[in-house]
């Protein structure tokens, strides 16, 4: 994975429409999501002091991390521990099965299941 440059909104908005599924690509954008999980996870994405050291992967699984947890209400889970720091690894954010990445720092394993609200 090689470095990415440093990610304006309009940029980043551009690289994560790229590589979002035609079918879904209608739907991206400022004019378009308004207040879903995916806009929410952009707008905190685009918010990270660091997006400009990440390669091209790891914020692709930053952002999917950011909407699957705006999806299911972290805010509401029973520990969150760590999630959407932007000063801790998404690898050492909590997740109920323990390890969730590989030695390349890819997430291959994500249990939430115990982690949500009653």
């Amino acid at each position: 994975p090689s470095q990415s440059p440093s990610y304006s909104t309009i940029g980043l908005e551009e690289f994560i429409e790229q590589r979002t599924p035609e079918s879904d690509r209608d739907q991206y954008g400022s004019s378009g999501l308004g207040d879903s999980p995916r806009q929410k996870a952009f707008d905190w994405l685009s918010q990270d002091p660091n997006l400009g050291l990440y390669s091209d992967d790891r914020i692709l699984q930053r952002y999917a991390l950011a909407t699957i947890y705006f999806s299911l209400h972290g805010d509401r889970w029973l520990n969150s521990k760590d999630w959407l720091s932007f000063d801790i690894d998404e690898c050492s954010w909590y997740s109920a099965a323990g390890e969730a990445c590989n030695k390349d720092d890819q997430i291959v394993s994500l249990e939430l299941r115990s982690m949500q609200q009653g």
